[in-house]
């Protein structure tokens, strides 16, 4: 399969939306979504109708990462990046539309 092909399928807006919803079905699986995913969702179909058009015009920039420090239980601090919840839909997407499936195994 052609790369344009299979570009344009990962950023359709319903391969983004499938990927939406994988990514709040994860965040409120342990109950507690946090205001991101919540502030996100009352939005998301306009954003992703923008990632998508972002995406095929070549317009798209990731957003910056924020720096989360959490304590290590061995004592400590680690760093983490969290990216957006649109910064995630669309390589999550992209995966699966190049042959990948959830857990990240070529198929």
């Amino acid at each position: 399969m052609r790369v344009g092909v299979l570009l344009a399928r990962a950023t359709s807006g319903e391969s983004l939306l499938g990927a939406w919803n994988e990514v709040r079905d994860n965040a409120y699986a342990d109950g507690d979504p946090g205001a991101p995913v919540i502030a996100f969702e009352s939005r998301a179909l306009k954003s992703l109708s923008e990632l998508a058009e972002a995406l095929a015009d070549g317009t798209y920039q990731p957003s910056a990462l924020t720096r989360v420090t959490i304590p290590k239980p061995t004592g400590g601090c680690r760093d983490l990046a969290i990216g957006t919840c649109a910064s995630y839909c669309f390589p999550f997407q992209a995966l699966c539309g190049l042959g990948f499936d959830r857990g990240g195994e070529l198929v």
